[in-house]
């Protein structure tokens, strides 16, 4: 046998060769100046909206103190958002659909606003007595606006970007909703030092809100004026009139699709236990650290690491894969240094070590938080043509209904341990430890096809043979 049947034809080797750039280039699409806006308008209220989550739990103690409230109280502060999480994933998905890009934003942005808004006026009622009730209120307000965030990074990315940056903008898209959970873990502490700078925060927060909603208004359009990619362009013709049922079973259909693929199960089974440690992780932060002697700047501190290293590992991680779409490898690598990684934080967790301890929970979220936009671009790829908010919004709402059980099953072991014994391995340790390894080896019976880059490369095919 020749080596030519072994490698291939040259020929042919060189014409695949240009068929794939030309693919990865789009150039027979436009790009619009415009994307960088709505990436930006998307972003500030993704991450605005991050902070109205997590806010109070660096600061739990002055919280407390402030409201006159228990701990548990404060944590359902945080715990609301994964609570109402899949229903408002079901109100966020079927207004997407039936009213599109530009109003399904302006409602989530009106719900951050609103939202905002109540949890200061919560201290407005009664300067001596402030509202718990009215501030829980605001806060469940923001958490049904949760979902018309994280849900559509990847919509926004298919949608105005070409696929020669649609990886990093899923990345960026989904990282600005990390970065104000690291926001909202370490502003905080810096403005509230005694109970009553509790009103302050709250009041900074709702302006933020205001004007993530005044941009949002202005600038937030509908589509760009053509598509700018072969796979925008087939969601764009299937995306015609409906009414609110028809969409209905249409999601239907779609969820049920997701669900009978095997390799979107896998990404399931993992990504929603993943997630929800994250969010545990986030959530309890302070009190993970209090038994080794930690304090709430401290946490912070940590919670930035946890969350900065992330962001920069993601980007590193979205350009490599907008230059390679090598998705698979790079999910099953992610997990086994996550696992990696978050055995040493449990190994390094000692008092009057906090440098090594920094440095432990920041490669921890280096391995841990890239694997979200990582894992909804192979959502999409293997569950093409279901439209992406669809198995996004599967993800994400496992990923917090596995956070609320996750964030009292932490709670619960940490209090079986108040004090550091010596003994590193305690029921906490352990279960932070041994979750993130069963998923990574769960990770490895992913092998999902990479459904919407053959599609693409396929339109490109029959385009160069006529």
């Amino acid at each position: 046998m020749s080596s030519e049947h072994l490698l291939g034809d040259p020929i042919e080797r060189k014409k695949e060769k240009e068929i794939e750039n030309q693919t990865n280039s789009d150039q027979d699409y436009k790009k619009y100046g415009s994307r960088w806006v709505i990436m930006f308008c998307f972003c500030l209220a993704s991450f605005v909206n991050a902070i109205l989550w997590i806010c109070f739990a660096p600061i739990e103690k002055l919280v407390k103190e402030y409201y006159g409230i228990d701990s548990t109280q404060v944590n359902t502060l945080s715990v609301v958002f994964l609570a109402l999480y899949i229903p408002a994933t079901i109100l966020s998905v079927s207004f997407f659909h039936a009213f599109g890009f530009r109003k399904g934003m302006i409602f989530g942005c009106f719900l951050n606003f609103l939202g905002g808004w109540i949890r200061f006026i919560s201290t407005e009622v009664d300067q001596n007595n402030p509202n718990y009730p009215i501030l829980l209120t605001g806060q469940i307000l923001a958490a049904i606006g949760q979902p018309f965030f994280t849900n559509i990074p990847a919509m926004v990315a298919a949608n105005w970007f070409p696929i020669a940056e649609r990886d990093l903008a899923v990345v960026v898209c989904s990282m600005f909703n990390v970065v104000g959970i690291a926001f909202g873990q370490a502003f905080p502490p810096q403005i509230v030092t005694v109970k009553d700078d509790v009103q302050t925060l709250l009041l900074i927060e709702a302006i933020l809100v205001s004007i993530s909603m005044i941009f949002t208004l202005i600038f937030v359009r509908e589509k760009p004026p053509s598509p700018p990619s072969r796979s925008a362009e087939i969601a764009l013709q299937h995306s015609s009139s409906h009414s609110v049922k028809e969409m209905l079973i249409i999601l239907q259909k779609d969820v049920l699709i997701c669900c009978q693929t095997r390799d979107f199960l896998i990404l399931l089974a993992t990504f929603g236990p993943g997630l929800g440690v994250f969010n545990a992780l986030a959530t309890l932060l302070s009190q993970f650290v209090a038994p080794v002697g930690y304090s709430d700047d401290d946490s912070g501190n940590f919670g930035a690491g946890l969350i900065g290293t992330g962001i920069v590992f993601a980007g590193i991680i979205g350009a490599y894969l907008d230059k390679t779409h090598r998705y698979k490898s790079t999910l099953k690598i992610l997990w086994t240094l996550a696992a990696i990684s978050f055995c040493f934080l449990v190994l390094i967790l000692r008092p009057n070590q906090f440098t090594l301890v920094l440095i432990a929970f920041s490669l921890a979220g280096g391995f841990v938080m890239p694997l979200l936009p990582v894992t909804l671009e192979c959502a999409i790829e293997c569950t093409f043509p279901i439209k992406e908010d669809v198995s996004g919004a599967i993800l994400v709402g496992a990923g917090n209904a596995f956070g609320i059980g996750f964030i009292y099953i932490l709670g619960a072991l940490i209090d079986l341990n108040p004090n550091f014994d010596g003994n590193v391995f305690v029921p906490y340790s352990i279960a932070t430890a041994a979750t993130p390894i069963v998923l990574a080896v769960i990770s490895y019976f992913f092998n999902g096809r990479l459904l919407r880059l053959e599609s693409e490369k396929l339109q490109k095919l029959q385009q160069i043979q006529e």
